[in-house]
C-alpha cells in the first residue's frame, strides 16, 4: 500500500498536496529544532549541512512533480478545445445544454463534416503529443480515425462500411496476410492509413490503461487486419463485455457481432439494455433496425420512452413511410 501511494492519483488533488506539503514542513523544523537542541550540547555540530540537504530534497521532490504535471498541464487546452467542439457536434444532447459556456461561441455544428472531423482529430494529435501516457487520448483517437474511415469509406466509389469489409475479407478465406494487404488496397485505397491509426492507437490505449473496455470492442471490429478469425474477435468482445457490461456502446458492438454469428436471442439482449443507456445509443439502434423491424414489433421490443420514441418517429418520417411513422407518431412524440 505504502508503494501504491507514492503514484497514487490521491497526489494530483491540491488539497491533498498542501496538506502534504505543511506535514513535511513541519517534519523539516521539528527535525531541525532536534538537530540545534543538540548542536547545543555539542558545539561542534554543524546544522546549516542538514538544513541545505533538506531543503534540496524538498526541491527536488516539488520540481519532479511539477514536470510530471507539465505535459498535461500544456496538453490541457487542446482537449478541452476538442471536448467543446465534441459536445457541440453532438445532435442528441439537448440544444441548450450544448449551447453553454465555451459551446455557446461555436453555435450549430455538423457533426459527420470531414473539416470538423479533421478538426477534432487535430486537436487530439497535439494533445496526445504533449502528453503521451494519456490513455483517453490515444482511445479517442482510435475512435475518430474510425469515424473517418466510415464518413469517408461510405463516400468513396467503393462504398463499404467497416463491417462490410470485415465480413468479406472473412468470408474470403485468403491463403496469408498478403492477399488479404493487396485485396484491402484495391477495396480501400486510401482509406487504409486511417484504420492502421485506429489499430495503432487502440492498442496504445489498451496498453495504458487495461480497464477500458470500450477500446477492445473497437479492436474486435479491427482483428482481422492481423489476421484474427471470429473467435478471437468474440474474445475480445467478452473482455469489452466484462470490463463494461453497461456501456451502451459496448452492447451495441456485442448486439451486432452476435446477430452476424447467427445467435439473434442474445443479439436482442444486449440491444435491448444498449437501448436502455441514452439517446445517442438510441438513435444509432433506430437507425440499425428501422428499415427491417416494424414500428410496432419495435415498439414492443424496446418499449422506449418520450426520446425514443421521438427518434423512431423521425426515422420513418425520413424513410416516408406514412404507415409506419403513424404507429411510431403519438401525441407526446409529435407535440
Amino acid at each position: 500500500r505504502a508503494a501504491h501511494a507514492v503514484f497514487d492519483f490521491a497526489w494530483y488533488i491540491p488539497g491533498c498536496m498542501a496538506i502534504t506539503v505543511i506535514l513535511l514542513g513541519c517534519l523539516a523544523r521539528a527535525q531541525a529544532g532536534y538537530v540545534e537542541q543538540k548542536a547545543l550540547a555539542s558545539p561542534t555540530m554543524n546544522v546549516q549541512p542538514l538544513r541545505l540537504a533538506i531543503a534540496c530534497l524538498l526541491a527536488l521532490v516539488a520540481a519532479g512533480m511539477t514536470l510530471n504535471r507539465l505535459g498535461p498541464a500544456r496538453a490541457a487546452p487542446y482537449w478541452e478545445e476538442y471536448l467543446s467542439l465534441s459536445l457541440a457536434a453532438d445532435d442528441s444532447a439537448p440544444a441548450d445544454w450544448r449551447r453553454r459556456g465555451r459551446r455557446a461561441a461555436l453555435g450549430e455544428i455538423d457533426g459527420s463534416s470531414p473539416a470538423v472531423l479533421q478538426r477534432m482529430r487535430e486537436l487530439l494529435e497535439e494533445a496526445a503529443a504533449r502528453d503521451p501516457e494519456h490513455p483517453r487520448y490515444r482511445l479517442r483517437l482510435g475512435q475518430l480515425a474510425l469515424r473517418q474511415f466510415e464518413a469517408q469509406q461510405l463516400a468513396s466509389e467503393n462504398a463499404m462500411s467497416l463491417a462490410d469489409i470485415r465480413d468479406a475479407a472473412l468470408a474470403a478465406g485468403f491463403a496469408n496476410r498478403e492477399a488479404q494487404e493487396a485485396w484491402l488496397s484495391r477495396a480501400i485505397g486510401p482509406n487504409r492509413p486511417l484504420l492502421d491509426t485506429a489499430r495503432r492507437e487502440l492498442h496504445a490505449a489498451v496498453h495504458l490503461c487495461p480497464a477500458q473496455g470500450g477500446a477492445y470492442a473497437l479492436l474486435a471490429q479491427l482483428a482481422f487486419l492481423d489476421g484474427r478469425r471470429r473467435p478471437e474477435q468474440q474474445a475480445l468482445l467478452r473482455q469489452s463485455l466484462a470490463l463494461r457490461p453497461y456501456d451502451g456502446d459496448v452492447l451495441l458492438a456485442a448486439g451486432r457481432e452476435a446477430a452476424r454469428a447467427g445467435e439473434l436471442e442474445t443479439s436482442l439482449a444486449h440491444l435491448q439494455t444498449a437501448f436502455t443507456r441514452g439517446p445517442r445509443v438510441q438513435k444509432q439502434i433506430v437507425e440499425l433496425l428501422a428499415h427491417a423491424l416494424p414500428a410496432e414489433a419495435f415498439l414492443e421490443t424496446f418499449q422506449p420512452e418520450t426520446e425514443g420514441l421521438r427518434l423512431l418517429w423521425q426515422k420513418h418520417r425520413e424513410l416516408g413511410s406514412e404507415e409506419q411513422t403513424a404507429v411510431a407518431g403519438r401525441d407526446d412524440v409529435t407535440a
